[in-house]
């Protein structure tokens, strides 16, 4: 685009190439696969009208999914940027180019938009077909609000991470915040140190199949979290028998903490990651690591002997122009180009960046995270989603002084849902 407008500033040019590249990598794409005849994209058609304003809290949608060279594997429909079929889809049980089906959907109130689309064998996404439908019920419908908390601070007796300070009583505190906000309606379940193994943790996915469309779910973690040092994509949250060197037996890895909010019925999902590393990470910085004086840390650091008042901050290694590292690639990606990968539908908010640590702070008694949190909750009597992320992300970084930055690892395009 910038060529197309006669742009002559090749080093700008090349940084949004980077970009696109970056975007088209997480989303498991290459620019040769995008100039291949074999990417043949399939179609979606609604083979029905419907009335803009209902009074039903159901609807029956028929559809149409065709593709003139591939089989059509899977689909899915979409109601607020929510996947009702989980984040892989509905396969289809006898691939062929044309299917023709229909599927029952549950409204939620007020404004629905309803997505459908679909994926060939050769795993090429067809456009979203949408339309509209105002659900507008006779009597307000009551919800509930389901509050999970695990909090750890008890590591050291079966595993070589420090103990923590504060994370048993930030997830005391959240509750008790909660519990002023939501009243009657709250509903609290929660984990505290060797009570929080792997196995209870993924449990609770159980209970969250039995929640309501209307209802909000609300899963907060407080504690360590590593990346595995053989794959440093992929995130753990940690158990107190988790072993650094092998982080999948005992950890939580976030595709695990994902499925938890995953198909189940309630679509207003926030999961709050108060621990080092937790932001998405980026396989192409380099880091190194320096000392920063604060407080306790929650992350790959927690295991060593270093002084307790000393968080390890990790430094990119810039690459080429110094406008041009791979961590300003990273952010301009997120920033300029949509993320089409496939989601469970839930806002996802992590304490700090992937190269960054996560403190703790004697003088709150929290984490500085949660401190953020728990100052939005006790100081605003009505919140949006969006706006919840921005102010906790504010005060975050000028708590710590621009050291802890909190991340999206997944928002909603248009589901600005009330939080309270």
């Amino acid at each position: 685009v910038l060529q197309a407008m006669g742009s002559t500033d090749k080093d700008l040019i090349d940084e949004y190439h980077k970009t696109w590249l970056k975007r088209l990598e997480k989303s498991n794409f290459n620019e040769s696969a995008l100039n291949n005849k074999e990417l043949h994209v399939p179609a979606v058609s609604i083979r029905q009208d419907f009335d803009h304003v209902s009074k039903k809290d159901e609807i029956e949608i028929h559809f149409s999914l065709y593709d003139s060279l591939y089989k059509i594997d899977r689909y899915n429909i979409f109601v607020n940027d929510v996947p009702l079929n989980g984040i892989n889809g509905r396969k289809i049980s006898a691939p062929t180019n044309h299917v023709n089906d229909s599927q029952k959907i549950i409204l939620s109130e007020g404004e629905n938009k309803i997505e459908i689309n679909c994926t060939n064998e050769k795993v090429a996404e067809s456009r979203k077909e949408v339309i509209y439908i105002n659900y507008k019920p006779d009597q307000p419908i009551i919800s509930k609000t389901y509050f999970i908390g695990i909090g750890i601070n008890e590591y050291s007796q079966y595993s070589s991470f420090k103990n923590l300070a504060y994370c048993v009583k930030d997830i005391r505190d959240l509750t008790a915040a909660f519990k002023e906000k939501y009243r009657d309606e709250l509903v609290v379940d929660t984990l505290m140190d060797y009570n929080a193994s792997k196995e209870n943790i993924l449990a609770f996915r159980q209970k969250l199949l039995h929640t309501n469309v209307e209802d909000r779910v609300i899963i907060s973690f407080s504690g360590h979290g590593i990346t595995d040092i053989n794959d440093h994509d992929r995130f753990y949250f940690v158990t107190g028998k988790t072993d650094i060197r092998n982080p999948s037996i005992n950890g939580v890895s976030y595709e695990e903490l994902e499925e938890l909010l995953d198909s189940i019925p309630a679509r207003k999902k926030l999961m709050l990651l108060d621990a080092c590393h937790s932001g998405e990470s980026d396989e192409d910085q380099i880091t190194k690591v320096q000392n920063v004086n604060t407080g306790t840390k929650k992350g790959n650091d927690g295991y060593n002997t270093t002084n307790e008042s000393s968080v390890q901050i990790m430094e990119v290694n810039m690459k080429g122009p110094a406008h041009a590292s791979s961590t300003d690639i990273f952010k301009l990606m997120k920033e300029a180009f949509v993320d089409i990968r496939r989601n469970n539908g839930a806002y996802v908010i992590s304490a700090a960046q992937s190269n960054e640590t996560a403190e703790e702070n004697k003088n709150i008694s929290n984490g500085i995270f949660t401190h953020c949190l728990l100052s939005q909750i006790k100081s605003t009597s009505s919140l949006k989603i969006n706006e919840l992320s921005i102010n906790i992300n504010k005060c975050v970084s000028e708590s710590t002084n621009g050291v802890q930055n909190t991340a999206n690892r997944q928002e909603l395009a248009e589901f600005n849902w009330q939080i309270w």
